[in-house]
């Protein structure tokens, strides 16, 4: 994600870096993926995911701000 949002940001236009903050906002779709499956297979422990997801929650929140301010 912060890949994404630093390429996004090295362009020259908003139009560009909306586009990328939105392939940012689906790297974290991903992140979930990865972290049901790590939790499957007995990598994180259920408590670890709450304090997680609330972070990931924040990240959310963000990236969707900054992709409000550039419309």
């Amino acid at each position: 994600m912060p890949a994404n949002i630093a390429e996004g940001c090295a362009r020259f236009s908003k139009k560009e870096f909306t586009h990328f903050l939105w392939i940012a906002y689906g790297s974290l779709a991903e992140v979930d993926t990865f972290l049901i499956i790590s939790q499957k297979l007995g990598f994180v422990k259920e408590a670890d995911l709450v304090d997680i997801n609330e972070l990931k929650e924040e990240i959310r929140k963000m990236i969707k701000t900054l992709i409000k301010i550039q419309n």
